[in-house]
C-alpha cells in the first residue's frame, strides 16, 4: 500500500530551494521536527508509518551533513529553513 503526503502545509518554512538539496517535504518534516514534534507525531501528520519517518529523517540528515535531531534543528535555524518569527509559542 503506498502512503501519500496529505500537503497541508505549515507555517515557518523559508529559504531559497535551490540553495539547500530539501524536497518540500523534507522541509514540512524539519520543521515539525524543530516545532517538538516525534516521528510518532510527524508520522500522523503525514499519514505515513514512523519507520518511513525514520527513514526519511536519515536521509535528511544525511543530505545536510549533521548527525543528529539537535544537529539538524541548528542547522535548519542557522541557514533559514525555519523562521523562528512565524514558528508556534
Amino acid at each position: 500500500m503506498t502512503q501519500k503526503w496529505s500537503g497541508r502545509p505549515i507555517s515557518g518554512l523559508q529559504g531559497d530551494e535551490k540553495a539547500l538539496p530539501l524536497s518540500p517535504e523534507e522541509r514540512q518534516l524539519i520543521a515539525l521536527i524543530v516545532d517538538g514534534h516525534t516521528n510518532r507525531g510527524a508520522a500522523r501528520y503525514f499519514s505515513l508509518c514512523e519507520r518511513t519517518i525514520y527513514r526519511r529523517m536519515v536521509r535528511i540528515r544525511s543530505k545536510l551533513g549533521v548527525s543528529n535531531r539537535f544537529e539538524l534543528m541548528l542547522f535548519a535555524i542557522e541557514h533559514g529553513i525555519i523562521d523562528q518569527s512565524q514558528r508556534r509559542s
